[in-house]
């Protein structure tokens, strides 16, 4: 393993892998800054993994259809980019050894630990957001879509997720919205419900929309049904913001689950309509 790295240490096509991760050190460190000097010493460190995330998504586009292997470029993205993470939580560590009469060997224990935690976590990141870039982009390929001959498709049953949330969506939501008349029970099982299901049906209504068709059928246009219910809860969240009611984390989750329940309507509508039937042809 470590002659494999040391081999790709060197390799151009990593390089731009490499920067990527280390261009997103000092975005981390700004953005963990505060967590390490002030008031925020006292609440321990904090690293801020906005940045890495960010450069595993752009390079999961670079690395798309490149003879490089997306993970491996994930990794050297997470593991230069882990540097931010050493410094974030190495400091404190630091701290505490110059601070004391004896240094603490349970300090000296685990201060490796977490350096290997948190590069590990970084590397984490950083190859779940590059290779699932990579795989969305897969699965957006209008190429990819067209099945090469009529008669063949994915045949896809995803179609059944989002029908289902249509259907049982509006009745948990009127549940959260009035739950007094119904008691904490069905009001914390309905939110739990309600969350599980539309992570399903968001992930299920990509998977339909992006499957293969045959070319002279219904080829939807799957980035309006997806960006829908996004927008929608980052409108209701900077309204609820700039109005200052309320609560706009809130507000934005459940416009998303609202327009999500919409979507899904409209979805299973059009699939039907230009199908003729909720199942893709043989």
């Amino acid at each position: 393993m470590l002659q494999r790295l040391a081999a790709e240490a060197t390799d151009d096509a990593f390089r731009v892998a490499i920067a990527a991760g280390l261009a997103s050190v000092p975005v981390s460190l700004l953005l963990s800054w505060d967590s390490l000097s002030g008031e925020g010493v006292a609440t321990g460190p904090e690293f801020d993994g906005l940045a890495l995330l960010v450069a595993g998504v752009l390079v999961g586009f670079y690395y798309h259809e490149r003879a490089a292997s997306t993970k491996r470029a994930g990794i050297w993205t997470g593991l230069t980019g882990g540097l931010a993470a050493l410094v974030v939580f190495g400091l404190p560590t630091l701290r505490l050894i110059a601070s004391a009469a004896e240094t603490p060997s349970l300090i000296l224990l685990f201060a490796p630990v977490v350096a290997v935690l948190g590069v590990g976590l970084s590397v984490a990141v950083t190859v779940v957001a590059a290779v699932g870039t990579d795989w969305v982009l897969y699965r957006v390929d209008p190429e990819r879509r067209r099945a090469p001959a009529a008669g063949q498709s994915d045949r896809s049953r995803w179609w059944l997720v989002v029908v289902g949330y249509a259907v049982l969506a509006p009745v948990w939501l009127a549940v959260l919205l009035w739950p007094a008349e119904v008691g904490f029970g069905l009001s914390f099982a309905s939110a739990l419900g309600l969350f599980a299901c539309s992570i399903a049906a968001f992930v299920g209504l990509f998977l339909d929309a992006t499957a293969l068709r045959c070319p002279e059928g219904w080829q939807p246009t799957w980035w309006l049904y997806v960006g829908i219910p996004p927008a929608v809860a980052g409108v209701v969240a900077l309204v609820s913001t700039l109005r200052e009611t309320g609560y706009p984390a809130g507000d934005g989750i459940f416009g998303f689950y609202a327009a999500l329940a919409a979507v899904a309507v409209v979805y299973a509508a059009n699939r039907r309509r230009h199908g003729g039937r909720l199942v893709d042809p043989e």
